[in-house]
């Protein structure tokens, strides 16, 4: 059913995308006589063409107010400057009005938007090619019946654009107000928009936003980047944001399908993304940074941590570029409350920081963390979450959630807590299903690949290096290891629990010392298996185990060599490809059966 669902949102997002442009506003108007309006200080020019059919302009000591009966569209051109004026448009009938700024700066100091549009009709926003323009909303606004929540307002649907390349509109928000605000639905198609400041959102809408163009860049904003409580859309264009609390504030889905985005933000249990609905991704670039920490948030009695993403229900990842950086206590890089599917892209991700303890709750860092299910199927990982906490399970992991299935995919994961850890603490109810792709993980402190429930391996690489003393490569507490197939190799300090009658293929155990450096060799003397240890961080002991399985590791005669040296080849966390052993001590072992314990005692080799 979760796949479905999910398939029926890229439905939606394929029909919402056809619609392009027009799902917001009518095409630009470009033909028509303009009214036109310029500020000179304390003299104001009007020409109007439709003074006599339906047009009606009043100048209130520079606050104009337009109001319109024309049944047709309608086309408005500003100019000049002003440190006290406002443009306040009506219309019950005209269907589009389109505002064109040419070279217009206009700060509103008696109270109120610099642009307030009270009209439900669509409105367009143009800027004129090569042109730099200023709005400047009033640091208190009036108290009216009329909605006025921003320097630029719209009770209708709002659009920016630009007839051309060049050209630059800076926003500010010098109240508490936001900096644009649409109670319908809001497009950027093409532009250069720059927010410079607001006392709240960037961008506040209570319908669509569609982002097909253009450039948004935001500083200072102390509320939310952009916050709809509808969908969001972004199909191609720039966007550059940083506020305090959330990047993207979004109450139903997001659809990103193409576009650059940035955004940091900076406050406690702030994220770039944070989505009520799923979120469909196609393509895009993103790079996401999120500093802050965890807090209990007493009135919805939830834990509230800082995240590159959030999303409260599904996500599904068809390809992009994302790089997602989180610091603080308790952050996460993505977090997903539900289910995950990524089938490819390159995903670089950090998070760094410390658990946060509350009396109720306890916020962790993690990488990826999921509640329900993490499918992968292709991509390229680099997870870097290298914290450890003095208690072992409050560190930071790389992968967490209760089902992960990999069936593509290279993850180069390091950690200070496990890698990749599925299942409850309390419930053996995870399950880890690796198919396929390249896993080179290395914990620090604690296993490498940990489950509460059981592990199933039928393809792949995986190279799973866990930490020294009582830590294994892979631990799943004897509720069930089964091996099918897939080239493995497990370090750890303590030896993984494996049953044979659940393997198909050969598992060799060798019991050595931190370090270590061996070679396997079939009866005709070809390299198995190279391994090279990189000696543990923290242990109170020197002990090594090495549980290692390959399909070249038939029932046969087998020379381990111990004790040499390793030189050449290609390094994958230890294990190699195409080097030289040389020196060392030979052991000869016979495998028989599914898993062989080298020596065949429980003592290690003493070397």
């Amino acid at each position: 059913m979760k796949q479905l669902r999910l398939i029926l949102c890229v439905i939606c997002l394929t029909a919402l995308l056809g619609c392009g442009g027009d799902a917001v506003a009518p095409p630009l108007i470009i033909g028509g006589d303009r009214i036109k309006i310029t500020f000179n200080d304390g003299e104001i020019a009007i020409d109007n063409p439709y003074d006599s059919v339906g047009v009606q302009i009043q100048n209130d000591s520079g606050h104009i107010i337009i109001t319109s009966t024309l049944p047709s569209p309608l086309i408005i051109e500003v100019s000049g400057k002003t440190s006290d004026g406002q443009i306040k448009y009506y219309s019950g009938a005209t269907p589009a009005m389109s505002i064109y700024l040419n070279n217009i700066d206009i700060t509103n100091s008696r109270g109120g938007s610099a642009i307030n549009i009270q009209s439900k009709l669509p409105t367009q926003i143009i800027n004129i090619n090569g042109t730099t323009n200023y709005l400047n909303d009033s640091k208190t606004y009036p108290k009216t019946d009329e909605d006025e929540k921003a320097t630029v307002f719209s009770e209708g649907d709002l659009t920016f654009s630009s007839d051309g390349t060049n050209g630059l509109l800076t926003i500010s928000s010098n109240s508490n107000k936001h900096a644009i605000c649409s109670d319908k639905k809001l497009e950027m198609r093409s532009g250069n928009i720059f927010i410079k400041k607001s006392g709240n959102d960037g961008i506040h809408t209570n319908d669509l936003i569609m982002l097909s163009g253009g450039k948004i860049t935001m500083s200072d904003i102390a509320g939310d980047g952009i916050q709809t409580d509808g969908d969001i859309m972004l199909h191609s264009g720039t966007y550059d944001i940083m506020c305090v609390k959330h990047g993207f504030n979004i109450e139903k889905n997001t659809y990103i399908s193409g576009g650059t985005l940035t955004i940091k933000v900076s406050g406690d249990g702030s994220k770039c993304i944070n989505s009520t609905g799923d979120i469909l991704i196609s393509d895009g670039k993103l790079d996401l940074t999120a500093t802050g920490n965890a807090y209990y948030d007493t009135d919805e009695e939830d834990m509230k941590s800082v995240a590159g993403i959030k999303c409260d229900k599904d996500v599904l990842i068809t390809n992009c570029d994302m790089k997602i950086s989180v610091t603080g206590l308790g952050a996460k890089a993505l977090n997903c409350q539900h289910n995950l599917m990524i089938n490819n892209g390159n995903f670089d991700i950090s998070a760094t920081g410390e658990s946060y303890c509350h009396s109720k709750d306890t916020s962790k860092v993690r990488g990826i963390k999921c509640d329900s299910n993490i499918v992968i199927n292709g991509g390229n990982f680099r997870i870097y979450t290298p914290y450890e906490e003095p208690f072992l399970a409050l560190g930071a992991e790389g992968i967490s959630c209760t089902t992960i299935t990999i069936t593509g995919g290279t993850f180069d994961i390091t950690s200070g807590d496990d890698c990749i850890s599925a299942g409850s603490e309390l419930w053996a109810n995870g399950i880890i299903d690796i198919r396929g792709g390249v896993l080179l993980c290395n914990a620090t402190y604690n296993d490498a690949i940990d489950c509460n429930g059981k592990i199933y391996i039928s393809g792949g690489l995986i190279v799973a290096n866990g930490a020294g003393g009582i830590e294994d490569g892979f631990d799943c507490d004897a509720y069930g290891f089964y091996v099918m197939g897939g080239t493995i190799i497990g370090t750890g300090g303590s030896r993984t629990i494996v049953t044979d009658l659940l393997c198909s293929s050969n598992l060799v155990n060798y019991s050595g010392k931190d370090g270590d450096e061996i070679c396997i060799k079939d009866h005709n003397d070809n390299v198995v298996m190279m391994y090279k240890h990189t000696k543990f961080t923290n242990s109170p002991n020197d002990n090594l185990e090495i549980l290692f399985s390959t399909q070249y590791l038939l029932n046969g005669d087998y020379t381990l060599l111990y004790g040499g040296h390793i030189s050449g080849g290609t390094n994958q966390k230890g294990y190699i490809t195409g080097g030289t052993y040389s020196g060392g001590t030979e052991y000869k072992f016979t495998i028989s059966k599914r898993y062989t314990l080298i020596p065949a005692s429980d003592d290690a080799i003493d070397i």
